[in-house]
């Protein structure tokens, strides 16, 4: 996986030290992206984990489809310059 990005969040009641991992990976013919993603705690602790992939519908629009802490989820993604955005409905 990735380097480690460390973190520091403020809570009222004190800070919280975290890193985070991505990974992503390209397979061949460049039809599916691979993504992967932890947050560690200061222990070393496994507090988040994802894993999902990116791939083009047969109507040409691109599809996140992940699993993350127990639940699984389809996406709407949108290509960028600079990377891509996923929409999350609310509710």
């Amino acid at each position: 996986m990735g380097m480690a990005r460390p973190r520091i969040e403020r809570y009222p009641s004190g800070e919280k030290r975290t890193s985070r991992r991505r990974a992503h990976r390209t397979l061949p013919r460049r039809a599916v992206k691979v993504i992967e993603g932890a947050v560690m705690t200061a222990e070393g602790k496994v507090a988040f984990n994802a894993f999902g992939t990116i791939s083009m519908t047969c109507e040409e629009a691109y599809t996140l489809h992940s699993y993350a802490m127990g639940y699984v989820g389809d996406f709407t993604v949108t290509p960028k310059a600079d990377g891509y955005v996923w929409e999350i409905p609310m509710g």
